[in-house]
């Protein structure tokens, strides 16, 4: 059952069928009109109604009755003119009668002996407005203000306008309609006119005929949990949550994504169920009563864990705790990521969420495609974000939108970056191991020059083909064997309903058929190397072994050399020309590897600038979206800044391995208010060792640490990705300060201001007072939360009354334990504007009536 406030459109100036005879309207009968009006009532959605004849208070009596026969809420009144000749509308609780009726209509006429009709009363306009809501306990309004007989039409009226008793005025369309000559009474400020309170209008047009309904004039809305009339007269005490025209009403339409109502079953809460207002929701009652848990369960069945271990575990635990094997969580969720379209999420302990559409039909969607922005905060987890820079960021990001093109480009770059400095630093690596093997020529060819002046080589000539081929036949094997093929194939898609899909479709497959065909092709013709490598090794392994048994015979007749006899100089024959064979091809690879690290590092430069470009651009858009921000939504007690590229922590973390160098000698480097990794490469590269002390404030040791980075370490450097610093000031004590250098309970003022803004889904927090002083909640959380709280959803648990109080909630749930078990109070749950919900929110958020009234009259505050 839905108990918590919502709009209601009411039409408080409903004339009966005699008014509409009186005015020359053509009406077949009594009982006609009021079917006809009854039916205008349902079409147009009205749920209460004003009836208010003209100083008549018996003429609406069977109308009054029809409409409360069918459910709608009727304040029975009438119109009245006051001695200056203003009129007001006058009406009454839907319990009054009638004999009740006349008599408060003959006590402001003053003169009962006065034949009614257009008569004044005898009290002027501020008098009747005083004795209905005073003594009449009643309501009224000032009718029709810039039209004949208003206050404001009237002219010399500026007293009466400026009386206290004086709250309500209805005009005949929008504030931004009203004539201008108006303009600035309405907008009080007027000199003459100028009030201590602002008046609330309400649209109210004089229905003289059923069809007047329809006119959106003819009604305006009011917010309330439980429609009666003390609910209706409570709403105008605050005006700006609870009282809005319905042009205003439409203009402030949002599809937001928001949880529609929880059921659990098992565990602490087992048969807990009730509806969630769309907009502010409160969770209070005595410690211990389940409101964390209640909170836990919500964040459960939306699968959304905290970021950080200890809340993290904390959640776990509270689930175990209060869950039970049996548990189960079921949301009901309108989701506007899928247009609108409403979902039922239920989750089972230890296992996870299952999400079903409106016909009960599993769905293979996750949480976040229905809900994907959900925030989500347990006790103290607010203040957690203070300190991390990266969650600060993540928190100021929510509120940005980056071009997808703009961020697609980035992310691109980025990984042809990072490819590119992996082909380059795996030729580097190429060109560093045949560096080293290239080291060992000099010393074979030495070796081979020695032997060739001994004669020995011209001796052995005819076999040198036989020994260095070996090395050919390697490589080739190695070529050969390693290869691999494969052809890219496109993909289709099964979606066929259009000719033109199928056509594509069609010359996909055909596509992916040519290259099945060319893939067995190429395979034949790889078969076919192989089988041909085979057979003309084993062929001339066949000669080598004919040339082997030779060339051991022509090495017995060698001289003996050096010590070294004839069987040694063979052997080191072979080895040096095989030797000299395999190393000579790799001084051409050397250059060839030059040549390619020399195209990639060009390369590279372009792909570097290409990233800078499409960075510009973000940071500009950021710029001017923060700018944005700081003028018109953080209502100036915040302002935000951005600092690109400003978190060196990964750079710092990445040289603080480097032997030689810790925290301490990096600290020019973290301080620094941004860096490009780019540039700073390049400082190492060129600079001197005195120019890189001076650029980042780092010692002497560490600038020659850094010159002494190899061209890998440089790279590396080059893949890391500072991320931005968002940087946050609260107006504290007349002007903006770092958030860093405040209180915590002001941190977290700073962080809630900026989380409460800019999301379609909701934002959830068990107890969002912690650490924030009394000053800080009503001046800027709950300014926030009123602020923000009709464009998205928030559920709260919470012990400060200030927050349901002065926020407005729509809804406040009381728990409370009942034989060890926690349960929403029955008669605990709707708005403020419930008797029993004030109750409970006296009782267990101000300590009581009795401390209330103490606190109030210690205070002894002037008003």
């Amino acid at each position: 059952m839905t108990k918590y406030a919502k709009f209601y459109k009411c039409a408080l100036q409903v004339n009966p069928c005699s008014y509409a005879k009186y005015r020359g309207e053509t009406i077949s009968d009594e009982d006609s009109y009021n079917r006809e009006l009854v039916r205008e009532c349902e079409t147009n959605e009205i749920k209460v109604i004003g009836l208010a004849d003209h100083e008549n208070a018996a003429s609406s009596e069977k109308l009054r009755t029809a409409l409360k026969n069918q459910g709608i809420l009727v304040f029975p009144g009438f119109e009245i003119t006051s001695s200056e000749h203003i009129h007001i509308i006058c009406l009454f609780s839907d319990k009054i009668s009638t004999d009740k009726l006349k008599k408060n209509l003959d006590y402001l006429m003053n003169d009962p002996s006065v034949s009614l009709g257009t008569a004044p009363s005898q009290y002027n306009f501020s008098s009747i407005m005083s004795i209905v809501h005073d003594k009449l306990d009643g309501f009224a309004f000032a009718a029709h203000i810039t039209g004949d007989n208003g206050i404001l039409k009237r002219g010399q009226t500026s007293d009466a306008w400026k009386s206290p008793n004086f709250r309500v005025a209805q005009i005949p369309a929008g504030i931004n309609q009203i004539d201008p000559k108006y303009k600035n009474i309405i907008k009080n400020t007027d000199p003459a006119y100028k009030r201590d309170s602002p008046i609330v209008f309400i649209n109210a047009k004089d229905v003289e005929k059923p069809a007047d309904l329809k006119d959106e004039s003819a009604s305006f809305r009011v917010k309330m949990s439980k429609v009666s009339f003390n609910s209706f007269k409570m709403a105008f005490s605050d005006p700006q949550s609870r009282i809005t025209l319905n042009s205003e009403y439409a203009k402030a339409k949002r599809y937001l994504t928001y949880i529609s109502s929880i059921k659990v079953s098992g565990g602490y809460l087992d048969g807990l169920a009730f509806d969630f207002s769309k907009s502010l929701n409160t969770l209070i009652g005595g410690r211990g009563t389940g409101k964390s848990t209640l909170i836990s369960l919500i964040r459960y069945a939306l699968d959304d864990e905290p970021s950080d271990k200890v809340n993290k575990k904390d959640l776990r635990e509270i689930i175990r705790s209060n869950m039970g094997a049996l548990g189960v969580v079921t949301l009901d969720i309108k989701s506007s990521e899928q247009l609108d379209e409403s979902y039922t999420i239920k989750r089972r302990f230890e296992q996870d969420p299952v999400i079903l559409n409106q016909r009960g039909d599993v769905v293979n969607l996750k949480v976040k495609d229905i809900i994907p922005n959900i925030e989500i905060y347990g006790q103290n987890e607010i203040m957690s974000i203070v300190g991390n820079s990266d969650r600060k960021r993540d928190v100021v990001d929510r509120l940005i939108k980056v071009n997808k093109a703009t961020d697609s480009k980035i992310k691109q770059c980025n990984q042809e970056i990072n490819s590119n400095s992996s082909e380059i630093k795996k030729l580097l690596k190429e060109q560093d191991s045949t560096a080293d093997k290239l080291a060992e020529l000099p010393n074979i060819e030495a070796q081979y020059e020695a032997l060739k002046k001994q004669g020995i080589t011209e001796k052995l000539k005819t076999f040198t083909p036989y020994v260095t081929q070996n090395a050919t036949f390697e490589s080739l094997k190695s070529n050969i064997f390693s290869y691999k093929n494969t052809l890219p194939k496109m993909t289709g898609t099964n979606e066929l309903s259009s000719s033109h899909v199928k056509t594509i479709n069609d010359k996909i497959t055909e596509f992916n058929e040519f290259l099945n065909k060319e893939e067995d092709c190429i395979n034949r013709k790889y078969n076919e190397v192989k089988s041909v490598y085979q057979s003309e090794f084993e062929k001339w392994t066949v000669k080598k072994g004919e040339a082997d048994s030779k060339l051991k015979e022509v090495i017995k007749l060698l001289p003996e050399f050096h010590d070294r006899n004839s069987q040694e100089i063979g052997t080191l024959y072979q080895e040096v020309t095989q030797q000299k064979a395999r190393l000579e091809p790799l001084k051409s690879k050397q250059d060839g590897i030059s040549k390619k690290i020399q195209d990639l590092r060009q390369k590279r430069l372009n792909l570097i600038e290409d990233y800078k470009s499409s960075l510009d651009e973000k940071n500009i858009t950021i710029a001017k979206q923060i700018n944005r921000l700081n003028k018109h939504q953080l209502l100036k007690k915040l302002r935000l800044e951005i600092q690109p590229q400003g978190n060196t922590q990964k750079l710092v973390d990445y040289l603080g391995k480097l032997k030689g160098i810790g925290d301490a000698k990096l600290r020019g480097i973290a301080e620094q208010t941004t860096v490009d990794v780019f540039t700073f490469t390049k400082n190492i590269r060129t600079d001197d060792v005195n120019t890189l002390m001076d650029t980042y404030n780092i010692t002497k040791v560490t600038a020659e640490t850094l010159h002494g980075l190899t061209e890998k370490q440089l790279l590396e450097i080059e893949d890391i990705r500072l991320t931005d610093i968002a940087k946050i000031q609260l107006f504290v004590g007349g002007k903006f300060k770092d958030i860093e250098s405040l209180s915590k309970g002001q941190q977290c003022t700073a962080i809630l201001d900026i989380i409460m803004l800019d999301n379609r889904d909701p934002l959830i927090v068990d107890q969002p007072e912690d650490n924030l002083d009394n000053s800080f909640i009503t001046n800027n959380l709950v300014d926030g939360i009123r602020h923000n709280k009709n464009s998205r959803q928030y559920i709260l648990a919470t012990h400060n009354a200030n927050i349901p109080v002065f926020g407005d909630a729509e809804l406040i749930a009381t728990l409370h334990e009942v034989e060890g078990q926690g349960e929403v109070e029955k008669s605990g749950i709707g708005s403020i504007d419930d008797e029993n919900v004030k109750n409970n929110v006296i009782n267990i958020l101000e300590g009581g009536a009795k401390a209330f009234k103490m606190r109030e009259n210690k205070y002894n505050i002037e008003r």
